[in-house]
């Protein structure tokens, strides 16, 4: 979730500069940024990684993710947004009205 937090660049809001997709980049950045700078363990929740970002921004941002080296739970609406070709451990769940089951 988005904390309240306010960046500006050059005197203006990040809200009026960046597109939603920009903005969605960095607050990503940050929160990676902290997860990598923490000792522990931690689980990373990115929920829609692929709204408002095209694939190339997508794949980056896996692989961002991936370099990480914590559990990653990530939602989507289509399994084919998001390429976790490179990931070796992986599981994928279709959720349907509060059901779930994994898809192999």
């Amino acid at each position: 979730h988005r904390a309240d937090i306010q960046m500006r660049i050059h005197g203006k809001t990040v809200q009026t500069v960046y597109s939603r997709g920009q903005q969605k980049l960095l607050v990503c950045a940050m929160t990676l940024a902290q997860l990598k700078r923490y000792e522990k363990t931690s689980l990373l929740l990115v929920d829609d990684l692929p709204a408002e970002l095209d694939p190339e921004k997508r794949a980056n941002l896996m692989g961002c993710i991936q370099d990480i080296g914590c559990q990653v739970l990530v939602t989507a609406t289509e399994p084919d947004l998001i390429d976790s070709t490179t990931w070796t451990e992986k599981k994928m769940f279709h959720v349907e009205r509060g059901n779930f089951k994994e898809v192999v």
